[in-house]
């Protein structure tokens, strides 16, 4: 009796395995596979928001409101000022990846000298189950957010 539980157990066991394979994760923390929509951006000595996108106005209303673009692709992340057509390229590297994000290393070339950063690339978990992509670049004293509204679930 007890060999026939055993055999049961692992049985269950070796089917709830199974079960989990196949499944897709939407959780795709590449940058270049999403359509980036600023956020706000945080000066990294003070916390507070310097400058917003125009649907976070009324959250941050000392804030400058911006409307910046965020393409990645090739390597090379472009940050654009819609209005003026200003901008600056970053080039990536992927450096670690886990679960729930991935890291990139940054490398923003500031005329005479290169300056170093960060950004990652992960989900921001809101009540009953749902998410966003996020992006988040610490570069040079800021922290620029970005998300993803397309993938909001």
């Amino acid at each position: 009796m007890k060999r026939i539980i055993i055999l049961g157990l692992i049985s269950l066991m070796i089917l709830a395995v199974i079960s989990g394979c196949g499944k897709t994760d939407t959780r795709d923390f590449n940058i270049e596979n999403h359509t980036w929509t600023f956020s706000n951006v945080v000066d990294s000595v003070n916390g507070m928001v310097v400058a917003c996108g125009e649907a976070e106005q009324e959250h941050y209303p000392d804030a400058k409101v911006l409307d910046l673009s965020c393409v990645a692709k090739n390597n090379v992340i472009a940050i654009r000022e819609e209005k003026s057509g200003n901008g600056n390229e970053i080039s990536y590297s992927g450096v670690g990846k886990d679960t729930n994000s991935m890291t990139y290393k940054l490398v923003f070339d500031k005329g005479n000298e290169s300056v170093e950063g960060m950004a990652v690339s992960g989900i921001t978990e809101y009540e009953k189950g749902k998410y966003q992509h996020t992006l988040v670049i610490d570069l040079d004293g800021y922290a620029l957010y970005f998300v993803d509204k397309e993938s909001a679930e």
